[in-house]
This record gives structure tokens, C-alpha cells and sequence, in this order.
């Protein structure tokens, strides 16, 4: 797919489309959770780590997903 054509089928996301609205949610509570797990008691540094990057990444991908929709 090329760029213009998934901005094109991005920028029908709107935040009264529900698809956005299940995705947005999916997004969200993978974030949580990461920070969740990375914030627990009883794992090691790598872990902590490694979760902390993941609900960056997460946020990261909701943030590029949210210039494309409103590019």
C-alpha cells in the first residue's frame, strides 16, 4: 500500500468510527497494561525494561495512527 493511499483510508477513522474507537481501545489497554507489568514488584531490570519499551512503542503507533488520521 502506498503512503497516499493509507492516509487516505486512514483519515476515514474519525472519532465517531467505530473501527477507530476498537482499535483506540485495543491500543489503550495494551498501554496499561504494559505500564502495569513494567511497574510490578518481583521483576528484574531487563523485564522492566523491555515492558517499558513496549508501551512506548504502543503510544508511539496511536500517535502515528492519529497524524495519519487527521493529516
Amino acid at each position: 500500500m502506498t503512503e497516499e493511499l493509507r492516509k487516505k483510508h486512514l483519515q476515514q477513522l474519525d472519532d465517531g468510527n467505530g473501527t477507530w474507537q476498537a482499535l483506540k481501545d485495543v491500543l489503550d489497554e495494551a498501554i496499561d497494561l504494559s505500564i502495569g507489568s513494567a511497574l510490578t514488584d518481583g521483576i528484574d531490570n531487563d523485564d522492566r525494561n523491555w515492558r517499558a519499551g513496549y508501551a512506548q512503542a504502543m503510544k508511539d503507533t496511536k500517535a502515528t495512527l492519529n497524524r495519519y488520521r487527521k493529516a
